[in-house]
C-alpha cells in the first residue's frame, strides 16, 4: 500500500468521524428546539457560544428533573435522579 493511499484512507476515516459528530450535533440542536416547545429556535442555538449551549444543556437537564421530581411525589413515590 502507497503512502498517499494510506494517508488519504485515513484523512477520509477522520473526515467521516468529523461528519458523524456534526450529524450528532445537529440533531442535539433540534431536540433542544422541540424539547423547549420552541423557546429557542435552531438559529438562535447556532449564534450561541459552546459553553452556553452546555449551560443550557444542564439546565435543562435539572428543570426536567425538578419537574419529575415534583410529579413522583405528588404521585406519592420516590425521586429518582437522571
Amino acid at each position: 500500500m502507497s503512502v498517499a493511499r494510506s494517508d488519504y484512507q485515513q484523512v477520509r476515516a477522520a473526515q467521516e468521524k468529523i461528519d458523524a459528530e456534526r450529524d450528532g450535533l445537529k440533531a442535539n440542536l433540534m431536540d433542544t428546539v422541540l424539547y423547549t416547545n420552541g423557546a429557542f429556535s435552531y438559529h438562535d442555538l447556532l449564534q450561541m457560544e459552546p459553553m452556553e449551549i452546555e449551560v443550557l444543556g444542564n439546565k435543562f437537564t435539572e428543570k426536567i428533573e425538578r419537574e419529575t421530581s415534583a410529579t413522583q411525589q405528588r404521585a406519592g413515590k420516590k425521586s429518582v435522579k437522571l
